[in-house]
């Protein structure tokens, strides 16, 4: 994760690189991000308030909720 002051100015993730479904990276990097943010890292201090619609409004794509359930339980098991 990239940040400029207080704000998320990227992020890049090269894990499992490939060709593959774009929803896939798109699933993780929203829970990641999400992780991330949420205080879990920090002592319960939440860092930022991230909302995966930040993402999704960035790369200019709507929600498809089935892709990101489906690609979400795919990743659980590796």
């Amino acid at each position: 994760m990239f940040a400029k002051g207080d704000e998320v100015s990227g992020f890049i993730d090269l894990g499992k690189m490939g060709p593959a479904d774009r929803w896939q990276d798109i699933a993780i990097a929203i829970r990641s991000l999400d992780h991330n943010f949420d205080g879990r890292y920090s002592d319960g201090k939440r860092i930022f308030d991230f909302k995966p619609q930040m993402l999704l409004d960035a790369i200019e794509i709507e929600l498809d909720e089935e892709k990101y359930k489906y690609y979400i339980l795919l990743d659980e098991l590796f």
